[in-house]
């Protein structure tokens, strides 16, 4: 049997990356030739969240994790997982669950001084002015004790890690 998503193969593929808690690229599920039904999709999401959200909380029971993974919940938005991590925090890929679309959610690393997330609020209003095709669309920001979110359009596609990876640029790129 060839692995379709939604055959036999693929769905035991998928639950074991699950229950392995293996990331899985589900851009890449998505985009296969014959797709499982996008409810079906969903739910596997949901279960990989899941799965992620109980692992964080025995790791933290029994001293597991050296660091917390993503938190399964930001305000009103459920974490799907991380996109990648900076100096001032992690972009994590989200979906909001007013707007029920899937956004990129900046999360800041804690601060305990005030004007530490005035200036996180700052630079996400100014963000948030900007109107052009190449600067993605921010739709929100807030702080939940001194952890500034901001919460935008999600971009699919490659990083500027894996562009930048394959060595020099032609002018014209």
């Amino acid at each position: 049997m060839t692995d379709v998503p939604g055959s036999g193969d693929s769905l035991h593929r998928l639950t074991g990356l699950i229950a392995d808690g293996t990331p899985i690229d589900w851009d890449e599920e998505r985009s296969r030739p014959e797709p499982a039904s996008k409810e079906l999709l969903d739910a596997l999401i949901e279960i990989a969240a899941i799965g992620a959200a109980h692992r964080t909380a025995v790791d933290s029971f029994t001293g597991g994790g050296e660091q917390a993974s993503a938190p399964r919940t930001w305000r009103h938005l459920t974490i799907l997982d991380t996109v990648g991590q900076g100096q001032f925090g992690t972009v994590y890929r989200a979906f909001d669950n007013n707007l029920h679309i899937d956004v990129a959610l900046k999360l800041s690393r804690p601060v305990t001084a005030t004007p530490g997330v005035s200036v996180r609020l700052d630079e996400a209003r100014l963000l948030a002015k900007v109107r052009h095709p190449h600067v993605v669309q921010v739709y929100g920001a807030d702080d939940t004790d001194g952890q500034v979110g901001i919460w935008m359009e999600f971009v699919r596609g490659r990083t500027l890690e894996s562009i930048l990876g394959r060595g020099r640029f032609s002018e014209a790129e």
